[in-house]
């Protein structure tokens, strides 16, 4: 192309870029929020009261809650980060196919620390606490209160919550023996007509602070008396709406291709690491890389014989989480 070719011909450039740009973000996954995901959000001094009613199993499914455990933490030393599910959450009757390399690694950490026996501030035991895997809980509920956002009221949301939620299950199923006291009757809190619905406090004391130095935020969950959710029209409509759509459903977050295989995980965890924590004779503990001169740079990599994995395919969802946060 001539000087005088491009001249005449750079705005068209200009708009073949366009097009070329466009066309290759629109490829690139996007990470969004659920818009249907629902949490006791809070007011600006902290608090709020909901009100919800947990929502029966779908038909043809096993489950009225999914529970996993994942792997989410940061390593200080290279930046990457270890968001994965685990194959823990396969339970371990089969335990080949619930090996799950992370989890090896913290077992590691966990010995090399002192076991049961390991001091708070040992730097490997630090390590072990940050990488422990977490239980996750979610369910279906009909959101009746909320006091922070009305416009949820009357409508079905999923509810990824916590183990104090999941113990209010057993709570129900199971009342508490009180000595001198008449027993509670037992109900299941998924039935649409014999549940009962769950008040859901959260209240903030911003006189203490918790190790991240946030204010601490308390949650009280209270079981109303057991009763019908609604008439039998409001119990067949929100019956109906729940089985009309497969966006409901619970097994999809525990299906077989929630979870990847070891091999996967492994590469992943090397990646986030900068060496191989399996092979090593000893686990490191993770220190925060020191700000260097500058005048002198210094590598955040660890001086292992273990291969660094090339490429970050979680950085975009890391993005998103900073961006809704």
């Amino acid at each position: 192309m001539s000087f005088r070719d491009y001249k005449t011909s750079r705005k068209d450039g200009a708009e073949k870029l366009r097009a070329q740009a466009q066309a290759i973000a629109n490829t690139v996954k996007k990470f969004e929020k659920d818009p249907d995901d629902w949490f006791p959000e809070t007011d600006k001094a902290g608090n709020c009261i909901c009100v919800i009613r947990l929502l029966p199993r779908l038909e043809g499914e096993e489950i009225d809650f999914a529970h996993w455990w994942s792997h989410n933490f940061k390593n200080e030393t290279t930046g990457r980060w270890y968001i994965k599910n685990s194959r823990t959450s396969y339970g371990f009757e089969d335990t080949e196919k619930s090996r799950d390399p992370c989890m090896e690694y913290n077992n590691k950490l966990w010995k090399a620390a002192g076991g049961k026996e390991a001091q708070k501030n040992h730097p490997l035991k630090i390590q072990y606490d940050a990488q422990k895997r977490k239980e996750n809980f979610r369910c279906n509920v009909f959101v009746i209160s909320d006091s922070h956002h009305p416009e949820n009221n009357g409508s079905i949301k999923k509810y990824r919550h916590t183990k104090g939620v999941f113990n209010k299950y057993l709570e129900a199923l199971s009342p508490p023996v009180v000595e001198n006291a008449a027993p509670e009757p037992a109900f299941n809190p998924f039935d649409l007509y014999e549940g009962a619905n769950l008040k859901i406090r959260v209240t903030t004391d911003k006189t203490k602070k918790d190790d991240r130095g946030n204010a601490v935020r308390n949650y009280e969950y209270t079981w109303y008396e057991p009763a019908p959710l609604g008439n039998e029209e409001m119990i067949e409509k929100v019956y109906n709406e729940l089985n009309g759509d497969t966006k409901w459903s619970l097994e999809q977050y525990v299906s077989d291709d929630q979870f990847e295989s070891y091999e996967d995980l492994l590469k992943r965890l090397i990646y986030v690491m900068g060496f191989n924590p399996l092979e090593e004779e000893g686990p490191k503990p993770v220190e925060k890389p020191q700000e260097s001169s500058p005048k002198e740079t210094k590598s955040l990599e660890p001086k292992s014989s273990g291969k660094v994995l090339e490429g970050d395919p979680d950085d975009e969802f890391l993005n998103s989480l900073k961006e809704s946060n």
